[in-house]
């Protein structure tokens, strides 16, 4: 029997949180993990309005923080579904902060999230129509973004090369049973060589010095400096001419680090408040502690601070449960001035099930991301070893380095010197993904001059990207990537 169709409207869910203190980073501003939460939470309650049912996340588009939220402001979420695709739905959602004391409101960032419905009908979902010239936009865009998946699906589960290549590139876990260091030592920054040391350390001469001009002091040597000589009486003032000329400044040399020294490890218990009705862990809730290993991961290169710019598209392969533990391992893949990439890779373990066992074993079926939108699986990516630790996720995170006393993006002193094959391809891949990236961001910003507020009442401006050396606050827009 045919399902009656649902105006897109009907599936509106609106939510209100409030930034609290333990939501901030050290900059007052709201993780990124904290709103990925939040959007993941509401575009659940949405699919759950027109499935009746419930529904898990499967598949997160890529999203971009284009501007910040401040602590005490309110953040409004708003979700609804775009179009339904027989047992899978996409859901879109707007995220705007309006600032209490003044009521100015402005756009954060959207998001396209893919749900699952588990134990649904059997005649499918119902049918949702636009009402209005916004939401035929959507409506039509969402069949494209659904043929986008399908076709990097495809690619991937018809490629060996590039299922040898994803394999080779995914970070793995410290379990448990391993030990070990939990964190790599810390990266410690060098002083800046002087022209004499560099000179000293190529086996040439030093530069000569300037006339007038002495020596630098040794780095033990405490005593005041001699005067220079100037060519002229005690207490006159020397000729301009006289004057030795400036010393150019010297260029910071950024150093070279192994990948290996950027290594973070999570490891989580899901507990009742981490999961849905069924058990299964949220969506939103992984990608928040997907979040937080990137930015401690990042935070080994000692940058001043860190401010989470975007995360890619994440596909959720298998589940994970009440009691199972999750293991989150990041890695900084390439360094581009002042900001990183990071690659994040989630797995996770059922230890009540026994060795062999995996997330499909402990009741939570195959993954969500292969039943979304009708696909095949990832090539085995969710397959489990003999020890019952299964791959969960990967995802990418991009943190901008920022200056916490001006609030303005700096250069990272770092540079990465990969040299194993799997520290090469995620460099290679980081180039590349950095280009889409670049051109997407583009899109959204671009979009922010005819965006329409939630309510309808009003446009947005679009964001001043904060630049390097322009002073522009992170206060006031996510700096560029």
């Amino acid at each position: 029997m045919p399902t009656v169709p649902v105006a897109m409207a009907a599936t509106r869910v609106v939510m209100h949180q409030l930034v609290m203190p333990s939501d901030v980073n050290v900059l007052g501003i709201c993780t990124g993990g904290q709103v990925l939460s939040w959007i993941d939470l509401c575009a659940g309650l949405s699919a759950k309005t027109l499935a009746h049912g419930p529904c898990v996340t499967a598949s997160v588009d890529a999203v971009h923080f284009l501007r910040p939220t401040r602590l005490g402001c309110v953040v409004i979420i708003a979700a609804m579904v775009a179009r339904t695709f027989h047992t899978s739905m996409e859901v879109v959602v707007v995220v705007e902060s309006e600032d209490m004391r003044t009521g100015v409101r402005h756009h954060c960032c959207s998001a396209h999230l893919t749900f699952v419905v588990r134990g649904g009908a059997a005649g499918g979902l119902p049918r949702v129509h636009p009402t209005t010239a916004e939401h035929r936009a959507v409506w039509g865009g969402a069949e494209l973004r659904r043929q986008q998946r399908l076709e990097r699906r495809a690619r991937m589960r018809n490629s060996p090369e590039l299922r040898e290549a994803e394999q080779m590139c995914r970070l793995q876990p410290i379990t448990h049973r391993e030990g070990g260091p939990t964190l790599p030592p810390a990266v410690t920054l060098l002083p800046h060589e002087s022209p004499l040391a560099r000179a000293a350390s190529a086996g040439g001469h030093p530069p000569p010095l300037s006339p007038g001009r002495q020596p630098p002091p040794a780095p033990w040597d405490l005593s005041p400096p001699e005067p220079a000589a100037t060519g002229c009486d005690d207490g006159a003032t020397p000729s301009p001419s006289l004057l030795p000329p400036p010393l150019p400044p010297l260029l910071p040399r950024r150093q070279r680090v192994p990948p290996t020294c950027t290594t973070a490890y999570m490891t989580q218990s899901i507990l009742p408040q981490h999961a849905n009705t069924l058990h299964i862990t949220f969506g939103g809730q992984v990608m928040s502690w997907m979040e937080q290993c990137a930015y401690i991961s990042a935070s080994r290169l000692r940058a001043p601070s860190l401010l989470t710019a975007a995360m890619d598209s994440v596909s959720f392969v298998q589940p994970t449960r009440v009691g199972d533990i999750l293991y989150i391992t990041a890695q900084v893949t390439a360094i581009f001035g002042s900001s990183l990439e990071v690659m994040v890779s989630v797995f996770g373990e059922s230890p009540y099930a026994g060795a062999g066992s995996s997330g499909a074993a402990a009741g939570g079926g195959g993954g969500a991301a292969s039943a979304a939108d009708g696909g095949g699986g990832g090539g085995g990516s969710g397959s489990s070893d003999a020890c019952g630790i299964f791959h969960c996720a990967d995802a990418y995170v991009t943190v901008v380095a920022v200056d916490e006393r001006h609030a303005s993006p700096v250069p990272v002193p770092f540079e990465l010197d990969p040299k194993e094959p799997p520290d090469v391809l995620r460099y290679q891949g980081a180039v590349a993904r950095r280009a889409e990236r670049l051109a997407l961001r583009g899109q959204f910003t671009a979009a922010e001059c005819t965006r329409v507020s939630l309510d309808g009442g009003h446009t947005y401006s679009p964001p001043s990207e904060a630049a390097e050396g322009t002073g522009t606050s992170v206060l006031d827009a996510i700096p560029p990537l």
